[in-house]
């Protein structure tokens, strides 16, 4: 499987402040975006704590994910820790609205892939999509959350 990745942010042309976030980790098989919830407090914060966060937990998994890919039924336990992962993110962010008014009402979406070997684990809360170029056609991979 070849994989190209890359990222660009930009502020556009309707707020004055960025609240996006990304990362690329290679070395772990490790894509994420997080956009900040326009208009609410601290999105910036949030997204950047969303990021991190997930690739610091990801990679204390890491051995363990190497060794799951290699078992039987390993794939299951790999979703886990990936739903375990987004679980924790989304209580630290929650977590820090309620500890500090500054971040009052802050939020994030995320979206996650996580590639390990030929098979790849996505995780997806809100509408920032997730689309995979394959033989030169776009698949859109997720469906937004919206109210």
């Amino acid at each position: 499987m070849h994989i190209e990745a890359f990222a660009q942010s930009d502020v556009g042309r309707q707020r004055s402040q960025n609240q996006d976030a990304f990362i690329i980790d290679k070395e772990i098989g490790l894509y994420v975006v997080c956009d900040g919830m326009g208009g609410h407090a601290a999105g910036d914060v949030a997204s950047t704590r969303a990021v991190g966060l997930s690739q610091e937990i990801l990679r204390q998994y890491q051995h363990e994910i190497q060794h799951a890919i290699a078992r039987p039924g390993g794939h299951f336990r790999i979703v886990q820790m990936v739903t375990d992962t987004v679980r924790a993110v989304c209580q630290s962010v929650y977590q820090m609205a309620e500890d500090d008014p500054r971040y009052s009402g802050m939020g994030t979406t995320l979206t996650l892939l996580l590639v390990v070997g030929e098979k790849a684990v996505l995780a997806h809360v809100g509408d920032s999509r997730l689309y995979l170029l394959r033989a030169g056609k776009l698949h859109q991979m997720t469906n937004d959350h919206t109210l």
